[in-house]
């Protein structure tokens, strides 16, 4: 039976008169011909699509943000870095004829055009002191509120995106200790601010585009895991963030670093302080699609990840299409 007929109005309706016909008893809930119909419709309600929700996480500099530039579009990010935004400046002063030779001011204005036609929409959530010039975490996360309740409002197509949650975690982080210790300068008043209040943010920030019919990713570093001892536990990370973000998507890739016996001239090779690298993405979990997680890539590897090579190895090894969203 089809995906598509289990998944119609009159899809249970179906299975029983097959179930009929076959002359199987159905004995209650309890029946195993009942809970072969119950784990079919698990399985499809899990498949079905209302967009991609992921994580793509890892090591500085693996290509989190890079991969970002490959999503579908429309694009709405909330960054916490300028990240986002050198990659994308990088990418019209190449393409676009011209632009290089502008005045910065002009080039600047056309970039901003430049984003438009290419439908990204680009939304800074860090807010610096004006008086200190560091962020300022207790106006970055209330910008970032805002900015997440307007996103919810009036975004329902392409992708929506946060890069970095590490950052986030960060500034939850240290405004929690500050606010554990300080009075409110601008109220006078004592700190209100807890972690169940940096819980709830996260969570509701997962849970208002788990159901959205469109693609949700998210970035986060990665750090190494330490045991008893404080060993370092070899091939093993953290990741970066609130440990309640990962409970509402169904996707995660990871990227590392690998270092030795690689070719210099190969086109998706890097240079940092320790020497040249090539980036690789496995899968870190996958609810929806559970056999993709030893059959990415090659041997479980997948080099060079953008949007277009993670949907063609998706399609190609599950017959799963990240792109579709049903309707």
């Amino acid at each position: 039976m089809s995906l598509d007929e289990l998944l119609s109005p009159d899809g249970e309706k179906k299975v029983m008169k097959k179930l009929a016909k076959k002359g199987a008893p159905v004995h209650g809930m309890q029946s195993p011909e009942f809970m072969a119909f119950f784990n079919q419709i698990a399985d499809a309600i899990a498949r079905v699509s209302v967009g991609t929700k992921m994580a793509v996480v890892g090591d500085q500099e693996v290509g989190k943000t890079h991969f970002l530039t490959t999503v579908p579009r429309p694009l709405t990010i909330i960054i916490t870095d300028n990240r986002f935004v050198e990659i994308m400046y990088a990418i019209f002063r190449r393409k676009v004829q011209g632009a290089r030779n502008m005045k910065q001011t002009k080039q600047l204005e056309a970039f901003g055009e430049w984003l438009l036609d290419k439908e990204i929409y680009v939304h800074h959530a860090c807010k610096i002191s004006e008086s200190t010039q560091t962020p300022d975490y207790y106006d970055s996360i209330n910008q970032f509120k805002d900015v997440l309740k307007v996103v919810a409002k009036h975004v329902y197509t392409g992708t929506f995106a946060i890069d970095n949650t590490s950052d986030l975690r960060l500034w939850l982080n240290a405004l929690v200790d500050k606010e554990a210790r300080f009075v409110n300068e601008k109220t006078g008043q004592p700190y209100q601010f807890e972690w169940g209040a940096a819980n709830e943010i996260v969570r509701g920030m997962t849970e208002t585009f788990r159901e959205k019919k469109m693609h949700f990713v998210l970035t986060a570093h990665t750090k190494p895991k330490y045991g008893k001892g404080g060993k370092l536990i070899p091939g093993v990370t953290n990741i970066d963030w609130n440990r309640t973000t990962s409970g509402d998507l169904d996707f995660m890739m990871e990227g590392r670093k690998l270092y030795g016996g690689i070719d210099p001239h190969s086109p998706d090779v890097a240079k940092d302080d320790v020497g040249i690298y090539r980036r690789a993405w496995f899968v870190r979990k996958s609810t929806k699609w559970p056999e993709y997680a030893g059959l990415c890539g090659e041997g479980g590897v997948l080099y060079n990840m953008t949007w277009p090579t993670l949907r063609t190895d998706v399609l190609n090894k599950t017959g799963f299409d990240i792109n579709f969203i049903q309707e």
